[in-house]
């Protein structure tokens, strides 16, 4: 797809940019003689800002043009991202055919209402129906620019205003009335903010950034098969999706040479071949709702347990057994093989049962206790994400096949890497309580993903944000944000009106927020909030204006506009 703003490279139509001074940027947002403004059939009625247009950017505009168009209301939205094109993100630019989703294509949509929304295009774009397929992600990628540009079309028709602005945001401030919004080379006001930034937690050992041979991050794996000398030793740091990626796509292209996989426990993600939702016939947010007034506000980890028990054992045989499920191999080869024949031989019910629990699983994380909440995220997360987000038993067949022909070695007990003299790396791991032992390679590609775990640093733009008070940390990893609303919570634990966040860093408030499927959900909550906001405060001043007005002017100059009502 070409660029939704093909006529200027930088910034929406008709904008003109200029470098200035510090201190001395000019805001274009209220400027009445700026060329944008020229023609539109009406006054945009507020300023959304929209911060990273990845997947769930995409998801945000497509749902604000709809909850406008409903509305009857023009906006002005302005959309920053730094990357070179808008929609793909990290997660689905363009990148090697080897790189497939790991959802089917019927289960990818940025629209809630209608989970189909990917299938029905690929369909159109290929002639065929591959409802069940694993596509590349690059394929997902072209499908949000085609969304994005479709909804940036309409959005125009309609009369309001939307600038694509290829800046990356780097702080925020809050002024009596909106927010101000700061870029490299320019300052903007909005009235609404929504932090969609995406991935963007540093590495775990980002000391070795800049070192000859280390590679930030496995995306796209094709830049990274035409850096590393194919015969060179290679280990990647993590053993989950972005892991298992870095290995596919470097034994794709061609690579000769040694591929260590290492972590502390060494598990690689769990299978699935076509994995379903089904319906729950015990776990409903009512059942968890009453289970949390009756505990007093909050329960323990076994409460859970018991519930998910129970929705396993009306799904299974009569006489399941929970350790009918579980893998106590404790070789991480000898693990992934079992995985793998389970996949293709079983019905991988337990699956379906955790895909299910999406709908749920924030409703739960609220409702635990702190205690239990703490256990989790020190002993039991890592296990239930490897277990809960897997791979397509296609994948898993090829890697499979790696581990058992030696070309690929998967090494638990990862303790430090550090740059080795002359070059190179020593990689360090330990066995139980025995002394570290090292392993040197000359390449290391840190393929831990971009979890928002406690103690983790969230990126200079949070942290920033976190220094001048607009936000807080969350002691679960990321920023704290209002359950109910995704606004982000000031350092007082209020909801900052107008600022929202959805995606990677509100974890700490939703936990499980790597599923595109629940920040579509949040980004459309996120828009119809906005539009009430914009339609109450339009409403109001619309009231104000007609108790100063002549009475012989009621009932005439203010009817020529579209009738504004809150937005629900």
């Amino acid at each position: 797809m070409s660029d939704p703003n093909p006529s200027a490279p930088n910034v929406g139509a008709g904008w003109r940019k200029q470098q200035l001074p510090p201190g001395r940027a000019r805001c274009r947002c209220h400027d009445a003689a700026a060329p944008w403004r020229v023609g539109r059939p009406a006054k945009p009625a507020a300023t959304v800002a929209i911060v990273g247009v990845g997947a769930v950017g995409v998801a945000v505009i497509s749902y604000l043009e709809r909850a406008a168009a409903d509305a009857a209301v023009p906006l002005s939205i302005l959309a920053f991202d730094g990357a070179p094109t808008f929609g793909p993100g990290i997660a689905y630019q363009s990148d090697a055919p080897s790189m497939l989703l790991n959802r089917t294509a019927d289960r990818m949509s940025i629209l809630d209402e209608s989970p189909d929304d990917f299938a029905n295009w690929l369909a159109r774009k290929c002639g065929e129906r591959l409802d069940d397929s694993y596509v590349p992600r690059s394929v997902f990628g072209e499908y949000l620019q085609s969304r994005l540009q479709e909804t940036v079309s309409c959005l125009r028709a309609a009369g309001s205003d939307v600038a694509l602005i290829r800046e990356a945001v780097q702080s925020i401030r809050r002024q009596r009335s909106g927010f101000e919004l700061f870029t490299s080379q320019d300052r903007h006001c909005a009235d609404y903010v929504i932090l969609c930034t995406g991935n963007t937690v540093p590495s775990r050992v980002d000391h070795l950034q800049g070192s000859p041979g280390f590679h930030l991050s496995p995306y796209p794996v094709e830049r990274l098969a035409r850096e590393i000398p194919k015969t060179d030793s290679v280990a990647i740091l993590g053993t989950r999706l972005a892991a298992v990626d870095a290995s596919l796509g470097l034994l794709a292209a061609g690579h000769k040479g040694p591929l260590i996989m290492t972590s502390r426990g060494g598990r690689l993600p769990a299978v699935q071949d076509r994995c379903k939702t089904r319906a729950l016939t015990r776990l409903s947010r009512q059942r968890i709702g009453r289970e949390r007034s009756r505990r007093g506000g909050s329960f323990p980890m076994r409460a859970v347990l018991r519930l998910v028990l129970e929705e396993l054992r009306a799904a299974y045989p009569p006489g399941f057994k929970l350790r009918h499920i579980r893998n106590k191999l404790t070789s991480p080869a000898d693990r992934f093989r079992q995985h793998v024949l389970t996949a293709q031989f079983t019905d991988q019910i337990w699956q379906s049962i955790l895909v299910s629990l999406n709908d749920l699983i924030g409703q739960i994380w609220d409702g635990l206790d702190e205690t239990a909440k703490q256990k989790f995220v020190q002993r039991d997360e890592s296990r239930y994400l490897a277990d809960r987000v897997p791979i397509p038993l296609s994948s898993a067949r090829r890697l499979l096949a790696a581990i058992e022909s030696g070309d690929v070695r998967i090494l638990p007990g990862f303790a430090a890497a550090s740059p080795a003299a002359g070059s190179g790396f020593d990689i360090w791991t330990r066995s139980g309580a025995g002394p570290q032992s090292a392993i040197r390679v000359d390449h290391l590609i840190d393929a831990t993903g971009f979890a928002c775990t406690p103690r983790r640093r969230l990126g200079h733009f949070y942290e920033r944000l976190i220094e001048d008070g607009l936000v807080r940390a969350h002691p679960y990893g990321g920023i704290a944000v209002d359950f109910e609303t995704n606004q982000i919570a000031d350092q007082k634990a209020r909801p900052l009106e107008g600022l929202y966040a959805i995606g990677n860093m509100t974890k700490g408030t939703y936990f499980f927020c790597s599923v595109l499927e629940l920040n579509v959900r949040h980004a459309r909550r996120v828009a119809h909030h906005v539009l009430s906001l914009i339609c109450r405060k339009s409403a109001g001043a619309a009231e104000r204006s007609a108790s100063v007005l002549p009475s012989n002017m009621t009932g005439t100059a203010l009817e020529r506009g579209p009738a504004l009502q809150p937005y629900i």
